[in-house]
């Protein structure tokens, strides 16, 4: 009897074996790989969708799942500020998923700090504060101090982003009681207040002494500086209306227009050629504010008016700045010789025009006789008659020709006004 040995069985169950082995094997290195971290950013694999970049998923500041043994997360740099994550997790004033030096709207608060990171002016910084950054395009485009210039523009000008109120002088001279000099009327007491708007000023009082009885007389005044921040500049005022009754008991509206200069280091506003208008005319003046004199002995006598001088020529309510020289008589002290090319017209040779101050205590007129003089300019020689009258005052220093007239040789006429401001 033959037997028959079948290898069948036998060989499918070795078949099976295999293969449930290297199944077995398979999975299990899968499954070693899901439960492995390969970035070590304490994301499983299985989890993770970038399994080998450590800085992905990102993650809040405040993460610390990380593996700090890996050396793929410890070369990496998570939050972009160039220094690893391994650098940053060795020092306790680093963070590796907070880059420390992003500073967005360029106020000087890094990003993790800022309650608003795209907003340089929040926080809210104190007059003074430099810890900006002046190259960065969102700081420079804002304005912290709403003034209405760039914190950019304040910067190149040098005055300060966070000071609403950037002009350059001690307020405290246009505060209080001041003295007003008109020249139709003369000289009267006001009060000045300063308003939140810092370029402004309340002027209360019968400022033009026109003999007004009533109190309630106020107007504003601006002040426009030549620069953003200076002390000098721009003073005016702007259809001021107001109400003036008299000691008859009979009222008369006025307006008021003025422009001006004023000097807020040496404290005083002077308007050439303003207009008040009511009652059915207008009247043209020159108007001048100032500290009240204390009487510290700078008054001068009419002998002592020799010297340089700004001279300031209102022509039409349109300013002309030039320069002055006294020069005393030695035979009579109260009589000078006017050099310089006080009306800026570009003179290159030396004016002489007779001045004669009158004798009255504290000031009196001042009398130019008409006069005629060349001037010598890059373009040619024009010929001129002048003539002025006015008044100086011994206690302030200033003369002031209330008017002048200038004739061209071919009959053209000019007028206006000229302040002679001591240097």
């Amino acid at each position: 009897m033959k037997y028959k040995i079948s290898i069948k069985g036998p060989f499918l169950l070795a078949i099976f074996t295999l293969i449930f082995n290297y199944s077995c094997i398979d999975n299990n290195e899968e499954f070693v790989s899901e439960a492995s971290d390969n970035d070590g950013d304490g994301v499983l694999n299985s989890l993770d969708q970038f399994p080998d970049d450590p800085c992905l998923p990102i993650q809040e500041s405040t993460y610390t799942s990380f593996n700090v043994f890996s050396l793929i997360w410890q070369n990496a740099d998570c939050d972009g500020d160039g220094i690893l994550n391994a650098e940053e997790f060795e020092d306790p004033s680093r963070n590796p998923y907070v880059n420390e030096e992003a500073d967005t709207d360029g106020d000087g608060v890094p990003d993790f700090l800022d309650p608003a990171p795209q907003n340089p002016c929040v926080p809210e910084q104190s007059e003074g504060y430099i810890g900006f950054d002046s190259n960065n395009g969102v700081w420079g485009s804002s304005d912290c101090d709403n003034d209405g210039v760039s914190n950019i523009d304040e910067f190149i000008n040098g005055t300060d982003p966070y000071k609403g109120c950037n002009l350059d002088f001690d307020f405290s001279n246009f505060e209080g009681e001041l003295q007003v000099r008109d020249s139709n009327n003369g000289d009267n007491i006001v009060v000045a207040s300063l308003l939140t708007s810092c370029n402004e000023i309340s002027i209360s009082g019968d400022f033009l002494n026109l003999g007004c009885i009533n109190s309630n007389i106020e107007f504003l005044l601006f002040l426009d500086p030549f620069v953003e921040g200076g002390n000098e500049g721009n003073a005016i005022v702007e259809n001021a209306t107001f109400n003036c009754t008299n000691e008859a008991g009979e009222t008369v509206e006025y307006t008021f227009n003025a422009n001006g200069f004023f000097s807020g280091s040496d404290g005083f506003m002077e308007f050439f050629g303003y207009t008040l208008t009511g009652g059915g005319e207008t009247i043209t003046g020159n108007l001048f504010i100032e500290q009240i004199s204390d009487g510290g002995g700078n008054e001068k006598d009419r002998c002592s008016f020799e010297g340089e001088y700004n001279s300031i020529v209102n022509i039409d309510g349109n300013e002309i700045f030039g320069s002055a020289i006294l020069t005393q008589n030695p035979e009579n002290c109260n009589e000078y010789i006017l050099g310089g090319d006080f009306l800026n017209q570009g003179c290159n040779n030396n004016l002489e025009l007779g001045v004669f101050l009158g004798e009255e205590e504290g000031g009196s007129e001042v009398i130019i006789s008409e006069t005629t003089f060349s001037c010598e300019t890059d373009s040619g020689t024009t010929e001129y008659t002048f003539r002025g009258f006015g008044s100086y005052s011994t206690s302030e220093g200033f003369i002031e020709l209330s008017e002048f007239t200038l004739i061209t040789s071919n009959g053209s006429e000019t007028s206006g006004t000229i302040f002679f401001e001591a240097l």
